[in-house]
């Protein structure tokens, strides 16, 4: 379902996104502020899904390094991508298109 994460970080990632949970406040980070995420603009989720696609590298740079908190970063690096690929969605929704090149490689299921 998703490639190029470690495992660890992929199988949370996964979990998040297959569950029924949606985010619910996107950070916005230029300039810094939070908005609901049911609100983005086009515009908005484009920075959304950047911003969270590198804090999702950065975290999982910090897991692949080990250490005591390896499992925190795995988490966050989980959540990081789950929030990226909500933006991403959101972003398609707003243009109208298919939901199609979403970050790390994760494939959508279609809905029946």
């Amino acid at each position: 379902m998703i490639d190029h994460l470690p495992e660890p970080v992929a199988r949370l990632a996964a979990d998040l996104l297959e569950s029924n949970h949606r985010p619910v406040i996107a950070y916005l980070p230029h300039p810094e502020r939070y908005r609901l995420f049911s609100g983005l603009t086009v515009g908005d989720c484009e920075q959304v899904a950047e911003y969270e696609t590198r804090a999702a590298r950065r975290a999982i740079a910090r897991f692949e390094r080990g250490g005591r908190r390896a499992t925190a970063w795995s988490k966050r690096a989980a959540e990081a991508v789950f929030r990226a690929v909500h933006a991403r969605m959101r972003f398609c929704e707003l243009l109208g298109e298919p939901v199609g090149d979403l970050p790390f490689g994760v494939k959508v299921r279609a809905t029946p």
